[in-house]
């Protein structure tokens, strides 16, 4: 589905700080290390904590391309891989941006207070796939709300809300997605990058 010269680019979400199980944070590395191994490129929002910092390690296990989009004058996160960061503008809002700047959303159960964040990001990424993946099952259990509080608007539009139990399954089910309705190229995400701390690597 993708390939070296023109890869998916995915917007991540995953809750904020601790985890309540370690199996949250291998399940996130897991995560990770898949999407960067299919060779998709990853941008998050800039969340801290194990679960966030289990996704980035993992896709730099891949050798993987993560990109953070942090507020204007808020100082990049510190993660145990780099990352590149990308500074917005003063008038520019994350989810909005991220939402507008990736070819789908890939989603891991978030908690009550990252359900805003979480909401801000699916609303900007209009019409374009949202995959939820669940281990456990959690997604499923909560099918119903997410189609509430997601942006869907009519029957057809959610169909773009999509739930997998692995990410192979979320993969397979995101690529039928993408046939079945061509993505448009988003624009390039180079602009702007930081060097420094959570900044990209010297190459």
């Amino acid at each position: 589905m993708t390939n070296a010269q023109d890869p998916l680019t995915l917007a991540c979400l995953v809750p904020e700080g601790r985890a309540a199980r370690t199996a949250e944070v291998s399940f996130a590395h897991a995560n990770g290390r898949y999407l960067a191994g299919r060779g998709a490129r990853l941008v998050a929002d800039g969340v801290e904590g194990e679960i966030a910092a289990a996704l980035v390690a993992g896709a730099a296990h891949a050798d993987g391309e993560v990109r953070i989009a942090v507020p204007f004058g808020t100082p990049p996160p510190s993660y145990p891989a780099p990352v590149q960061v990308i500074a917005l503008k003063s008038s520019e809002h994350p989810p909005a941006w991220i939402g507008a700047h990736v070819d789908a959303v890939w989603a891991l159960p978030p908690r009550i207070a990252d359900l805003e964040r979480y909401f801000e990001v699916w609303t900007a990424a209009v019409r374009k796939p949202v995959v939820c993946v669940a281990e456990a099952g959690e997604f499923r259990l909560l099918r119903g709300i997410v189609e509430e509080i997601a942006p869907t608007g009519s029957r057809r539009r959610a169909h773009r809300l999509l739930f997998a139990s692995s990410p192979a399954e979320g993969w397979t089910l995101l690529s039928e997605a993408l046939r079945a309705r061509p993505r448009r190229r988003v624009r390039d995400l180079g602009i702007r990058a930081l060097a420094g701390r959570g900044g990209p690597p010297d190459r």
